[in-house]
């Protein structure tokens, strides 16, 4: 009696487990940042909706890196209701993001995964230089020499 009663609780326990779950829909899983000059802004809020029956619960978020920190509300959120998990990533790392936010909660599919890319670049100042004009070097056609290495030039007016 008591081997039936074993797997029989684990079965009501799956099935009460599983009833508990509600869905999530994000309007994005994957963010890129671009190309960010090195020490600007790099953050952006994933919209969530519950599109289930039961209230939203985040357990956590974690990220791949200590680079990076996640932002998540820590209250329920009823059928319907929507919110923002929000992303930050320290930009101060020069070379490509290629990072994940890993949402946990009790919704379908959890854990979420959220993908987050970009390239965080150096700022270079570009050298001065002179733009001549089109026809700088191009010699005179009313021009008429006046001394040796000289040149009179005609007004064309």
């Amino acid at each position: 009696m008591k081997t039936t009663l074993i797997p029989a609780f684990f079965l009501i326990t799956l099935g009460t487990m599983a009833q508990n779950k509600t869905k999530i829909m994000l309007t994005e899983q994957t963010y890129d940042f671009g190309t960010v000059l090195v020490g600007n802004n790099c953050s952006h809020q994933f919209t969530f909706t519950n599109i289930g029956n039961l209230p939203l619960i985040f357990d956590r978020v974690t990220t791949s890196c200590g680079c990076d920190v996640p932002s998540y509300p820590k209250e329920p959120f009823a059928p319907g209701q929507s919110g923002m998990l929000g992303y930050y990533y320290d930009s101060k790392r020069i070379g490509p993001i290629n990072k994940t936010m890993t949402v946990f909660g009790n919704f379908d599919g959890s854990p979420l995964v959220i993908r987050i890319r970009g390239n965080i670049v150096q700022e270079y100042e570009l050298p001065e230089i002179t733009v001549w004009p089109k026809n700088y070097f191009k010699p005179f056609d009313n021009a008429t020499p006046v001394e040796k290495n000289l040149l009179q030039i005609e007004d064309p007016e």
